[in-house]
């Protein structure tokens, strides 16, 4: 698949991330056909300032699961909550069980993976898996619908508050090893720099980082690029040397 070229950032260099203001802010991606998935990886970088319920990933509807197909990642007081998941045109779906998992602190920089086959779903924070309980019903198959893919937001509702990077959809359950590869890899490069093993399944890859090389666009060579919603900003970082 092509990845557009991008530049690299090295430990020491600043870089940007996008910031959002957690009541108006947001982003979207059309639908396409791209995103008909029967299996799916959800990864981000996030950097929460509260603990309130926001919305990070939603193709979906509102409603129970079996009502809805698409996928969701959401936090809620300091986890991945008990809406993330992903349901098929069937009603099959696989869903975090009661009160969520995995610790998705505020005031600090976290990595999430989400994976969903038909057998299971599978939770990573900071490249290692963590063990909860699901919520499922049967086993899903082929999803999609024609929702838009909103980024940081529910409708008018969870917006998210904090910074963001990173934000890539594949249409393939990553491994073990290659969630601890993204995780290694830190938050301070280019979607492309990761090894073609992981960015050949890339249904959408957003830079989300570094505002002078188009950030929204998406680098899968999909076509689904990010329009930004009431003009969030990019916000400078910097990787420490290690």
């Amino acid at each position: 698949m092509y990845l557009a070229n991008r530049r690299k950032h090295f430990t020491g260099q600043s870089f940007n991330t996008l910031l959002l203001n957690g009541t108006t802010q947001a982003a979207t991606v059309p639908d396409a056909a791209s995103f008909t998935m029967s299996e799916i990886s959800m990864s981000i970088w996030v950097y929460p300032t509260d603990t309130t319920a926001q919305s990070i990933f939603r193709k979906r509807v509102g409603g129970s699961y079996g009502s809805a197909a698409g996928f969701i990642l959401e936090i809620s007081a300091g986890k991945v909550s008990q809406n993330t998941g992903f349901e098929d045109n069937s009603g099959n779906y696989r869903a975090m069980a009661s009160g969520g998992a995995g610790s998705v602190p505020a005031g600090v920089w976290t990595h999430i993976g989400i994976t969903c086959i038909s057998t299971n779903l599978r939770l990573f924070i900071n490249g290692s898996l963590v063990t909860f309980a699901e919520n499922s019903s049967g086993n899903p198959g082929s999803s999609n619908n024609a929702e838009t893919l909103d980024i940081g937001k529910f409708g008018a509702t969870r917006y998210f508050d904090g910074s963001m990077t990173l934000p890539i959809i594949a249409d393939r359950a990553y491994s073990d090893a290659e969630w601890l590869t993204i995780y290694n890899a830190g938050k301070g490069i280019q979607p492309s720099d990761l090894p073609s093993v992981i960015t050949d399944d890339f249904v959408m890859a957003l830079p989300f980082n570094d505002g002078d090389l188009n950030p929204e666009d998406d680098v899968s060579g999909n076509g689904n690029d990010a329009t930004l919603v009431n003009s969030p900003t990019y916000t400078g970082e910097e990787l420490e040397f290690g």
